[in-house]
């Protein structure tokens, strides 16, 4: 498999930096605070009251998996919207593309850099997410769902946060616009989400939003690509 130049790169500037410990290590550090604070709170009432509330050891689960969500939403387009603006702001851009490395190298280099963040962040979470199976009350398939939606939003982040760099002339209106369509498609994607539950279609849904999420990634690093494919000829 040859090795893409620009991923390679990437990755060599990020073994320098210390972005990913301490982004990791932060993240971690804020579940280990609410895991031990969640279990203070269970003893305390506990002692009080005489009874174990279970119910909160899976509620749990439910404010690391979206408080790892809301990070990503956050996370991903501060990211990737600055991937193609800062080469351009740089004066990089023109050079690039007059190298060796094609659009789609470009493109999907900066794609796999990018979400090799996003997986090495979740991939460090597991240990906190696995101890719900200590007590109980979260299935196989709930957590193979959330690391699923999770990826494919990363997937789509990243894919989004790489258009809106190609679109942009810096970095602050490329993150913007990419915020604001984040924003309105999740808020569209939760909605159906929502219908599909209420009507009992809800393993459909999700499994046309896995596909929708896929597909519209697909769309916007195909519409970079012609971008930077513009920019080359002229």
């Amino acid at each position: 498999m040859k090795e893409n130049p620009i991923w390679t790169k990437d990755s060599l500037l990020g073994n320098r930096s210390l972005f990913l410990p301490m982004l990791i290590f932060f993240t971690n550090l804020l579940l280990f605070v609410l895991l031990f604070g969640n279990l203070y709170y269970i003893s305390l009432n506990a002692q009080q009251t005489g009874e174990i509330r279970y119910a909160m050891f899976n509620r749990f689960y439910y404010y690391v998996g979206s408080g790892l969500f809301v990070f990503l939403l956050l996370l991903a387009p501060a990211l990737s919207a600055s991937s193609i603006t800062q080469e351009r702001e740089q004066n990089n851009l023109a050079l690039l593309l007059c190298t060796d490395c094609t659009e789609k190298t470009i493109l999907h280099g900066k794609l796999i850099s990018y979400m090799s963040t996003h997986i090495t962040l979740l991939s460090s979470t597991v240990p906190f997410l696995a101890t719900l199976y200590i007590y109980g009350g979260i299935s196989n398939s709930m957590v193979l769902l959330y690391f699923l939606f999770f990826i494919f939003s990363a997937l789509y982040c990243t894919s989004l946060g790489i258009f809106c760099s190609c679109l942009g002339k810096n970095t602050a209106y490329s993150t913007a616009l990419s915020y604001v369509l984040e924003f309105i498609s999740f808020l569209l994607l939760f909605y159906g989400l929502y219908w599909c539950r209420t009507m009992g279609y809800f393993h459909y849904g999700l499994g046309l939003c896995f596909l929708l999420l896929f597909l519209f990634s697909l769309a916007f690093l195909g519409m970079g690509k012609k971008y930077l494919r513009g920019l080359q000829t002229n």
